[in-house]
């Protein structure tokens, strides 16, 4: 039975190398949630520049048309 089951430096390399890519899927998955964050807060303030220039457009127009 012992013939079958691996030394322990090698059940040591194969959880070294576990943990190396679970630390790398970590990382990868941190850094897409900050660049989805990052495109978020573009989208959003250029949703708000689009509404602040529409409103803006619209109470000039109200403004002039008022005379």
């Amino acid at each position: 039975m012992r013939s079958e089951a691996k030394p322990l430096s090698e059940l040591t390399t194969e959880v070294a190398v576990i943990e190396s890519r679970f630390n790398e899927m970590t990382k990868s998955r941190e850094l897409w949630g900050q660049r989805g964050w990052a495109f978020l807060t573009v989208c959003l303030s250029a949703m708000m520049s689009l509404v602040v220039a529409i409103l803006g457009t619209m109470l000039t127009f109200y403004l002039n048309t008022k005379k």
